[in-house]
């Protein structure tokens, strides 16, 4: 899969919400409100970036980073 511009932010916006003591979880919607995103839009970016291997949705619904 190759990285695009906006892969790279929404990689990068996990990567720093990640690291904010205050979110326990990462959701699909605090991602969308971090980028200034509709969470439909969000959506459709995550089933590919999940597909590429480099993002993990829980069962809980939250998301990591994979270590790839």
């Amino acid at each position: 899969m190759k990285i695009t511009a906006t892969r790279e932010d929404y990689i990068r916006a996990l990567y720093i919400l990640g690291e904010e003591e205050a979110v326990k979880k990462i959701r699909a919607v605090d991602l969308a409100k971090s980028l200034g995103l509709a969470k439909s839009t969000i959506s459709e970016r995550l089933k590919e970036l999940t597909i590429g291997n480099l993002v993990q949705e829980r069962t809980d619904g939250s998301l990591t980073l994979t270590r790839r």
